[in-house]
């Protein structure tokens, strides 16, 4: 199934980031862009650029890497209101349309 399927059949995005043992760690990960397009929150780890593009409680939940208690907590709550992930999923997709909009290049 391609991306934006199986987007369109899903009430969240999850991932659970982590550094390695080398220090490296994602930046702005494709993943979130992607979900942002097709209306979906995410869930995911506090980690680099995620932040500047996921405003906690806004566009989705982030919780510290590690803590997985917060996270199952966190996937709970999307499963069950419906309506509050859907409304934190609207805000990234009306601002990847507005850049969209504007074309490439445009910041």
């Amino acid at each position: 199934m391609e991306v934006a399927e199986a987007n369109h059949e899903a009430r969240a995005a999850i991932v659970h980031s982590m550094i390695t043992g080398e220090n490296d760690m994602e930046g702005t990960p494709v993943t979130i862009l992607e979900a942002g397009a097709a209306g979906l929150p995410v869930v995911r780890t506090w980690h680099a650029g995620i932040a500047g593009v996921v405003i906690h409680g806004e566009a989705g939940l982030l919780v510290v890497e590690g803590d997985t208690d917060t996270m199952a907590e966190h996937m709970k709550s999307m499963a069950r209101e419906s309506s509050v992930a859907a409304s934190m999923g609207c805000r990234p997709r009306e601002r990847a349309s507005r850049v969209a909009e504007r074309g490439p290049g445009a910041a």
